[in-house]
């Protein structure tokens, strides 16, 4: 265990090491990781509307099988949850993203 510092030899020796003590995620590594998952969410929510514009009746007759539902929910419910999906993608990725570019700058 020579050259290692503190941390990687107790990592090595499997001891627990203490929250404070282990390496910092740097600004911009946090910057990369929600650019990185705004970047897919919006690819998965545009994914699943070009499905559900595309193929809404296979869809809803897919669901029909296990779920007694009218067509017009079964809209309601993919407009409701496309649009819950998009505001969490907005607080949760997007505006903490925006609000580090700032503090960067």
């Amino acid at each position: 265990m020579i050259g290692l510092d503190p941390f990687d030899r107790r990592i090595a020796a499997k001891t627990p090491v203490a929250p404070w003590e282990m390496p910092s995620m740097s600004l911009e590594d946090l910057r990369r990781f929600l650019l990185y998952c705004t970047i897919i969410d919006y690819a998965l929510l545009f994914w699943w509307f070009f499905v559900f514009a595309k193929f809404r009746h296979e869809l809803y007759e897919f669901h029909r099988r296990w779920f007694d539902i009218p067509h017009d929910m079964f809209d309601r419910i993919h407009y409701n949850l496309m649009g819950l999906f998009k505001i969490s993608i907005f607080v949760l990725h997007l505006c903490p993203l925006i609000a580090l570019y700032l503090m960067g700058k």
